[in-house]
């Protein structure tokens, strides 16, 4: 059949390969075409760059990351589709073991001075990688797929409101979502990765912000004679370490006598009533944390629904 052409003007452009996104976008990711000690830092370089060095918890051993190549594949692509099986390839990935010791120095402490032990690399086997076929496919269990493009959210902060909630959204180009959240009984809670509610001042306490640096950093504190309806800006506290008030409490008529009887009349307070004072106070008061510790045990219980076994682990 022959093809006629009506234009005015005559075209000769090429058709472009419309399989040049998939199999550009594999051949980025995995590299394979480049040497180990030639590769960006992108793809699964740059994630096994990320995540690499790993040291335990007393700092003993370093597992560092060197390379990773391709073995051969098992069967080809017709021989997969025919087995029902996944065209892929071995991923291997050379690591080395760093062991460290310390030597005490004398007069000092701490752990010392740091020494490497010994050292051990060795190529380790971690998985089969589908790998791309030559029409920009992937062959999983015998049946041939392609990865179809969608749309996901853009990284930024996303501000909306559910009724009496309002909420700001955090989300990140790689990890997990952060989402603070001010609730109808106006206290702010904390959701990680969409997960369960957390109050936003145990959150603050876990990451190193005690419940004086957070009113200190978002009002303006003075000291001066307590009056009914002050926001207490620091802890206050007898001789022998008995709290009579805390940080975000207000000051009632009863906590004012109590105070007076105690011979306690003026101390660090908020000053005057500004934007968004009752909602920090009220998340203040709702968390029930004494320390930083206490603060991530909480965080890691209401993630995992179990204790952690140490600090270490649950930080």
């Amino acid at each position: 059949m022959e093809n006629l052409d009506f234009s005015r003007s005559s075209t000769h452009l090429e058709i472009p390969s419309l399989l040049s996104l998939q199999l550009d976008s594999f051949r980025e990711f995995a590299q394979f075409d480049t040497e180990p000690a030639r590769r960006e830092p992108r793809g699964l370089e740059g994630v096994l760059r990320e995540t690499f060095p790993i040291e335990d918890a007393h700092k003993n051993f370093r597992l560092e990351y060197v390379g990773y190549n391709f073995g051969e594949p098992k069967y080809s692509p017709d021989e997969a589709m025919a087995k029902g099986v996944n065209y892929s390839m071995p991923l291997k990935v050379m690591f080395r073991m760093v062991k460290k010791e310390f030597t005490p120095v004398e007069g000092q402490a701490g752990p010392g001075t740091e020494k490497v032990k010994d050292i051990l690399e060795q190529e380790v086997f971690v998985c089969e990688l589908p790998w791309m076929t030559a029409r920009g496919t992937f062959i999983i269990n015998g049946v041939e797929r392609v990865i179809v493009s969608q749309l996901h959210r853009s990284p930024g902060v996303y501000f909306s409101r559910d009724g009496d909630e309002f909420s700001a959204l955090l989300v990140p180009l790689r990890g997990a979502w952060f989402e603070l959240l001010v609730d109808k009984h106006n206290s702010m809670v904390v959701l990680l990765d969409r997960k369960r509610r957390i109050s936003a001042a145990t959150f603050m306490r876990a990451i190193g912000y005690s419940h004086e640096d957070v009113i200190e950093k978002l009002f303006r504190v003075v000291q001066q004679a307590f009056a009914p309806g002050q926001v207490v800006a620091r802890h206050i506290k007898s001789e022998s370490g008995e709290s009579w008030a805390r940080a975000g409490e207000y000051v009632t008529e009863g906590l004012l006598d109590f105070l007076s009887s105690k011979g306690v009349t003026e101390g660090w307070v908020v000053d005057g009533s500004p934007a968004g004072l009752d909602i920090v106070a009220n998340t203040l008061r709702a968390d029930r944390t004494t320390s930083k510790e206490d603060a991530i045990k909480r965080i890691y219980y209401r993630l995992r629904s179990l204790a952690p076994h140490s600090i270490e682990l649950a930080e």
